[in-house]
């Protein structure tokens, strides 16, 4: 059987040789080989040519998607942050500003009966300890300092929902990056807390030096000067070259070589003001698809490796990496089950017992929450489901981060089984 066009092993060279020399005219074959040598041979080559850099470009694909990005978090002591300047940085970065109250914004807001923002805080408690700080909407007493005198005023606490935006944002991110999502190690942004002064007396025109507030039982464990971190830094970087041709002579590949790049890094594009796709690595270099003809400054989020813990007791360093290696399998038995928790590693603050079942929609054991509630709606979790109970042991029962870590673990859980609502306990 004759050979077939583009088949395996298909011998172009071969191919024309053998029809030309069934052609018996000598001048009808030579015009026919001029044809072919500048048509069909070159053709036949470019077509080969982009089904590999095609093969190429989806092997890498698949690659990257097997080594998803890892994010790490933890929250660190705003002059302790140098320690991590490289490779850490703030979550917000209005966080290293330093906050001043203004006389005239505090007078306002009494006046109009609102509440005058005055710093953020963190508290270094449990889940549950934190929770009825926000249910009791207790009024600490504290003293507003000017520079001759103290002034008698109230403060209420509520929890900070600006580090939610910024993950509804990321995740918006790596979509448009057409990156797998796994849920973020972050419990320290659900201990952050905004402090508001509701009530004081005070002079007017003094500048306000300091604030104390008397936290009661609850003073040595909420924190001032704290900011949470993650290893996302931000790069800007205009387009290398002129974009060139994409093979459908339509869309522009834009090239940011490796040169620019840092090694230790990973990168996601993070323009809003330019629609792309298909961002991908060829041979380190970054490329990315756009329509845009002309250079572009791209907006990068770069994302580091190898981050080095320095305060791991008190602070300690928290990633979603995780060991997966069949991303593409579903969690059917117990067995599967158990090694999917592991591939999450958390073994040194947590041990899987065991899971129950049942039928009711609320566990009043469980303990945790979600850890993906700034994009709980791209769960489309419906309420109406069985329930599933997962039971850990921790390891250190003293550690204040047990619940959080083991909603970590719940909601990363929660997005390969939709089919049940997911809750957890620890004992």
């Amino acid at each position: 059987m004759q050979n077939k066009i583009f088949e395996q092993q298909f011998n172009p060279e071969k191919y024309v040789n053998d029809r030309l020399m069934e052609i018996t005219d000598s001048q009808e074959r030579k015009q026919l080989r001029t044809i072919m040598d500048s048509l069909f041979t070159p053709f036949y080559h470019y077509m080969e040519n982009k089904y590999q850099q095609l093969e190429e470009r989806l092997m890498e694909s698949e690659k990257q998607e097997q080594n998803s990005i890892s994010i790490v978090t933890s929250v660190c002591q705003k002059d302790k942050l140098s320690v991590y300047e490289d490779t850490m940085f703030p979550i917000c970065e209005e966080d290293l500003e330093k906050q001043y109250i203004k006389v005239e914004d505090l007078i306002n807001c009494l006046e109009e009966q609102k509440e005058c923002y005055c710093y953020l805080a963190y508290g270094k408690m449990e889940y549950e300890k934190i929770q009825k700080l926000w249910k009791e909407k207790r009024r600490f007493k504290g003293m507003i300092k000017t520079k001759d005198a103290e002034f008698e005023a109230y403060f209420i606490l509520k929890k900070n929902e600006k580090y939610g935006k910024k993950v509804k944002e990321l995740y918006e991110i790596f979509m448009r990056n057409q990156m797998p999502w796994n849920t973020l190690h972050i419990p320290f942004i659900h201990k952050m807390i905004d402090v508001y002064i509701v009530e004081a007396s005070y002079p007017e025109g003094d500048i306000i030096e300091s604030v104390e507030v008397d936290f009661e039982e609850y003073k040595d464990q909420i924190l001032f000067e704290m900011v949470p971190v993650w290893n996302i830094g931000k790069k800007t970087i205009r387009s290398s070259a002129y974009p060139a041709f994409e093979a459908d002579q339509i869309n522009y590949t834009h090239m940011i070589y490796d040169s620019q790049l840092e090694k230790k890094c990973q990168y996601l594009v993070a323009n809003e003001q330019v629609e792309y796709w298909n961002v991908r690595k060829e041979a380190g270099d970054l490329c990315i698809e756009c329509k845009e003809a002309e250079p572009v400054t791209w907006q990068l989020l770069e994302i580091y490796n190898d981050i080095q813990c320095y305060d791991k007791e008190n602070y300690p360093l928290m990633s979603n990496s995780q060991n997966i290696q069949n991303s593409t399998r579903l969690i059917r038995t117990l067995a599967e089950l158990r090694k999917r928790i592991g591939e999450l590693n958390v073994e040194p603050y947590l041990r899987f017992q065991e899971i129950q079942k049942t039928d009711s929609f609320h566990w009043k054991e469980a303990n945790t929450y979600s850890m993906d509630e700034p994009i709980e709606e791209e769960l489309q979790v419906q309420g109406t489901r069985e329930s599933l109970l997962f039971v850990f042991e921790a390891t250190d029962k003293n550690n204040y981060l047990n619940v959080d870590i083991l909603s970590y673990v719940i909601s990363s859980l929660q997005w390969e089984l939709r089919e049940y609502q997911c809750f957890g306990k620890i004992i």
